[in-house]
């Protein structure tokens, strides 16, 4: 997300037919993930820093459901499941960048 505070400038520029690089590898969020998305990009900046930062904590996933006030075991589990999806896919593609850091 190194483009996000530029992204809806980077979209008006698209518009007028300017080519924008940044755009062409924005990944495409499907609709069913966008509330699962959300919840990614709003806790991605409470995880824990030290050495290296840590996966987004198990409370704070609770916590924002429980902010939606999301009802049904089913519903949440599967919520928090692909919550840690994507952020395990985030931490994986930092590790790749950074190989040092240790792992989960």
């Amino acid at each position: 997300m190194r483009y996000k505070d530029k992204i809806s400038w980077f979209i008006e520029l698209e518009k007028e037919g300017e080519t924008i690089p940044a755009l062409d590898k924005e990944p495409e969020i499907y609709p069913s993930l966008v509330e699962h998305w959300r919840c990614f990009n709003t806790l991605n900046t409470s995880r824990q820093m030290g050495f290296s930062s840590g996966y987004i904590k198990y409370s704070d996933i609770i916590l924002y459901m429980n902010e939606l006030k999301m009802i049904g075991v089913e519903n949440r589990i599967e919520f928090l499941e692909k919550v840690q999806t994507i952020d395990n896919l985030y931490m994986s593609e930092k590790d790749k960048q950074n190989p040092k850091r240790p792992k989960k």
